[in-house]
């Protein structure tokens, strides 16, 4: 899981570095990459060694910052349509 976390945080930094000059509110998406590091860390650091349900709380926070930055990228893109027909 930690790998996955990882090259997960990396991905979608990369994506939000490579939107940078089409979506204005790239940032949901860059903290969802950091996020995901973070959580890739406490994992690896095996925090809390004795809680199993852990794993299931750490994809649902992954979930919920990707859902989020979904929300946020779309509102950015709507914002972009009508901005270029416009005028």
């Amino acid at each position: 899981m930690a790998v996955f976390f990882v090259l997960e945080g990396i991905a979608v930094i990369f994506i939000a570095l490579q939107f940078r000059r089409y979506l204005h509110n790239r940032g949901w998406t860059s903290i969802g990459g950091l996020i995901n590091l973070v959580l890739a860390y406490l994992i690896w650091s095996g925090w809390p060694n004795t809680a199993s349900w852990v794993v299931g709380l750490y994809v649902g926070i992954n979930l919920f910052f990707f859902g989020l930055a979904m929300i946020m990228t779309a509102f950015a893109a709507r914002n972009i349509g009508t901005a270029s027909t416009a005028g």
